[in-house]
């Protein structure tokens, strides 16, 4: 356990950023996947086979699904890494613990 709570602290600067950088695509993702479904729901209404009241909650609960989605997913690569350092690698997890620690010294020794 402590060998994963260090890991965590440590490796927090990259996760968080990895952790941006994930949420900003799968935003872009959900976005895309939204408007296709937009897309396909104006064609079906167009034909016919939904009403109007169908198309507005299709569209609410899809918005919803994907906003709930995207909130869920905030803390993945938390996770991910929690498991590496605490039970998957734990012994890799400090090695690479211990040469973070002499990078951020390296970086902040210069600065």
């Amino acid at each position: 356990m402590i060998i994963g709570l260090i890991w965590i602290i440590i490796s927090s600067p990259i996760w968080i950023a990895l952790t941006a950088i994930y949420l900003v695509f799968k935003f872009l993702l959900y976005i895309a996947l939204f408007f296709m479904t937009l897309f396909f729901n104006i064609i079906i209404l167009v034909i016919g086979k939904k009403t109007l009241s169908d198309f507005f909650a299709s569209l609410l609960l899809n918005f919803l699904d994907k906003f709930f989605n995207l909130i869920i997913s905030i803390n993945d690569l938390a996770v991910k890494f929690w498991e590496f350092g605490r039970y998957d690698h734990p012994y890799w997890a400090l090695i690479i613990s211990f040469f973070l620690i002499y990078i951020y010294f390296k970086i902040y020794d210069t600065a």
